[in-house]
């Protein structure tokens, strides 16, 4: 449900979901729906982060504050709202594809493919700040564009993500299910190279740990494109220019898999 209103200059635009209540006001030309739209990625990313439960604590308490749960998040709030306003990924919800070589991209894949990944939903790596190299998926599973925009915004704006050697955080991928946690894996292979594994089981750390060496430290037949992808990043000019639509005819990044 949205409403909006105008006041002098003002452009208010409220959007109303599952008893929260988002708020923009704009002097700008953006129309509601725009506005609307990007409030609606900032309700989305809240859930990431709290799941659809926030919905049962406003219900009994509408007057809770629920700043307090979301401490921490605000640089990556302020960044997806930022990157609405210049980006035209979330406009398009569509993302952002690092071009290369197909051959390349193959060898990445089949190496993602061949780690002995177990209970994998979706893996995924990702160079370059916000732009997808590649993504392996669980059989019969769908990594939402919407989903996938709120991970990369994730993972680019958690300084303790970057600095650590391997991380295993609880995310709610509010697409796939807005009513709970999954798992994720992720580990910086290296500098501006970001792999992350995601699981159902919040058991599975130390099987995403052993996948994730496999594929960096040459127990796969094909490692050898991770090192080529490590240099090839250094060596890249090209802007990314290839969108990775949320129609299955515009999809233009190679997606297998995993057995």
């Amino acid at each position: 449900m949205s409403q909006f209103a105008t006041h002098f200059a003002l452009l208010f635009s409220l959007f109303l979901c599952c008893n929260a209540q988002l708020i923009a006001i704009s002097r700008t030309s953006e129309s509601t729906a725009l506005l609307l739209h990007q409030l609606s990625y900032a309700h989305l990313q809240i859930l990431s982060v709290l799941t659809n439960s926030v919905s049962s604590i406003l219900e009994q308490k509408p007057s809770y504050d629920i700043r307090n749960l979301l401490s921490g998040t605000e640089t990556m709030l302020t960044d997806l709202l930022s990157d609405n306003d210049v980006s035209p990924y979330f406009l398009l919800d569509s993302i952002q594809v690092m071009r290369m070589n197909k051959n390349l991209r193959a060898k990445i894949g089949s190496c993602l493919r061949r780690s002995g990944m177990k209970n994998l939903l979706f893996g995924l790596l990702v160079g370059g700040g916000k732009q997808l190299l590649h993504i392996v998926r669980g059989r019969d599973r769908v990594l939402h564009p919407h989903d996938c925009l709120l991970l990369l915004n994730f993972l680019t704006n958690s300084q303790s993500l970057r600095s650590s050697d391997e991380s295993w955080t609880p995310i709610c991928l509010p697409h796939f299910s807005n009513r709970g946690f999954l798992y994720a894996y992720i580990c910086y292979i290296s500098e501006g190279l970001c792999l992350t594994l995601i699981t159902a089981d919040s058991s599975d750390f130390q099987n995403l740990r052993e996948a994730k060496t496999k594929i960096v430290e040459g127990e796969t037949r094909n490692t050898r494109a991770v090192l080529l992808m490590r240099s090839w990043l250094v060596l890249s000019l090209c802007p990314p220019l290839t969108l990775f639509s949320s129609h299955p005819a515009v999809s233009v990044c190679s997606i297998f898999v995993s057995t």
